[in-house]
């Protein structure tokens, strides 16, 4: 990246590129300057969830906890200062925890909430989303017993006495959450509010929005309109409740707020042992994981997506789940269909699947940090003796497979520093031995992923992605130079200021 001045002119396009040693921005009247600065394309975040973001700075997180008790005792705290006031049914939610990070490694039970929460419904969604712990309460309001069966493409967790244990995987947490009180309009806005002005302090100037609720679609049409919008938000509707084909929502494209397709999910997250692999898991030898969907459906699903005009997002996480949405792809293709086709993830890969994204068109989404995360986890799922791809992102891009990179946030950090320390590092964050690896990137190719590179995937938005002249004046400023530090430097970065079409939406103090 370079040192520059710009001047925006009517805030909308670059107009003029220089390189001193500062970085100054002039737009119309105003002047900005950011001594010993240096300026890149907006940082784009290409799979997130807006609202669980909102969600989370607001509401309660068991991120980090290290035992099923210090989960139990963010919960009693999260009571005590939030909802002391309110009636007994009201439920308590929350989001985060990962039985990876615990001593014992186990998935926690109902019986640790039932002991403190006996009248409170309580749900904890895993940090993946893949699963939840609820109570017992819960479970009762839900109609979940003994008797009831595993839904298709779901679990639910059963003791030897076949009693509900409290935790359901996949497409078993859509029985609880059709029963979870919607949030408020109030609740929403502030939601939406909070998350996006986040965004902008972290340099983040667009966000692809994967499964956006189709209720929410006239709320951001409203703060479009209203101006409110300080980041362009595109989104992918949500699928899994049905709602999106009962509707009359069709593509949309605008400056800030853009509907482009929709979010399909084949399989589940490698935590909650619901990824679909060809072979059993190392540590788990009685799965495979669990395809979610039924074939028919989908594929029926997928045309009737495409002859609408929309993209099409696929979350595959398992190397048997993205080849599965790979075969339904090429059919689409096949059949003359031009539309964008995504694979969420696709973290693992059969090597003879590589070649069918190029030559049908086919574009990966991945998530730099889950490769961070997932390390020790992922290698005990995992082994070491199949013969899959995993986390190909060098692979992708040697074979001119270009790809976007996201965070998944809430999931992870929504900051995309870590995300590009994390394919330049490929190693966890508290080491600090350099390594080799095939799959590492070059930090120029690195950056691209947050910018360019989405850009050119979703042709719509060529206007975007680099600092040329001409183009929108989406800008993240940041006090380093990410070419010349050394790689675990990257995520200590520090955003001096975030420009989206030319409007200042953060500056530092």
């Amino acid at each position: 990246m370079f040192q520059g001045i710009i001047n925006i002119k009517d805030k909308i396009i670059i107009e003029k590129i220089f390189s001193p040693d500062s970085v100054e921005i002039t737009i119309n009247d105003s002047r900005y300057e950011f001594p010993d600065a240096w300026i890149y394309p907006g940082f784009i975040d290409s799979h997130c969830h807006l609202l669980g973001l909102g969600n989370k700075l607001l509401g309660l997180t068991l991120d980090n906890e290290t035992s099923e008790q210090n989960c139990i005792d963010c919960v009693l705290n999260y009571k005590k200062l939030y909802l002391t006031n309110e009636a007994p049914s009201k439920w308590i939610l929350g989001r985060g925890w990962n039985q990876e990070l615990w001593q014992n490694n186990q998935l926690p039970s109902k019986l640790t909430l039932d002991f403190h929460f006996p009248d409170t419904p309580v749900c904890l969604t895993r940090v993946d989303g893949h699963a939840a712990w609820v109570n017992s309460t819960a479970l009762k309001l839900a109609g979940i017993d003994k008797y009831t069966e595993n839904p298709i493409g779901g679990i639910i967790h059963r003791d030897r006495n076949n009693e509900p244990t409290g935790i359901l995987i996949d497409n078993a947490l859509n029985i609880i959450n059709a029963i979870i009180p919607k949030l408020s309009s109030d609740t929403l806005l502030r939601s939406f509010s909070v998350a996006m002005d986040e965004c902008a302090r972290i340099g983040l100037t667009e966000i692809y929005d994967m499964d956006f609720n189709i209720n929410h679609v006239p709320i951001l049409l409203d703060m479009a309109e209203d101006k409110e919008l300080n980041i362009r938000i595109n989104t992918f509707i949500k699928t899994t409740d049905g709602k999106w084909k009962d509707s009359d929502v069709r593509p949309l494209f605008s400056s800030y707020f853009n509907i482009l397709g929709v979010k399909f999910y084949v399989d589940g997250a490698l935590g909650s042992y619901g990824a679909a692999l060809s072979l059993p898991y190392s540590d788990n030898q009685s799965t495979l994981g669990l395809i979610v969907v039924d074939p028919e459906t989908y594929e029926n699903d997928l045309f009737y997506a495409c002859r609408k005009g929309f993209a099409i997002a696929t979350h595959a996480i398992g190397n048997a789940a993205v080849k599965f949405v790979l075969h339904h792809y090429i059919k689409l293709r096949k059949k003359g269909f031009t539309n964008i086709l995504r694979i969420e993830h696709a973290q693992l890969l059969d090597p003879e699947d590589l070649q069918l994204f190029k030559d049908y068109c086919i574009s990966p989404s991945v998530q730099p940090v889950h490769y961070v995360s997932d390390f020790e986890m992922a290698k005990k799922r995992l082994g070491t003796n199949r013969n899959i791809l995993a986390y190909p992102w060098k692979s992708f891009l040697n074979n001119n497979i270009i790809f976007s990179s996201g965070s998944d946030f809430p999931i992870e950090t929504h900051n995309p520093l870590h995300g590009i320390e994390a394919l330049v590092r490929r190693q966890p964050s508290d080491s600090h031995q350099e390594q080799i690896n095939p799959e590492i990137l070059c930090i120029e190719d690195a950056i691209k992923t947050y910018t360019l590179y989405p850009s050119m995937i979703h042709k719509y938005s060529s206007k975007r992605g680099s600092l040329n002249i001409g183009l929108a004046a989406d800008l993240t400023i940041l006090d380093a130079n990410l070419s010349t530090i050394k790689s675990s430097d990257i995520s200590k970065a520090r955003v001096l200021a975030t420009f989206c079409n030319g409007k200042p939406t953060y500056i530092s103090n």
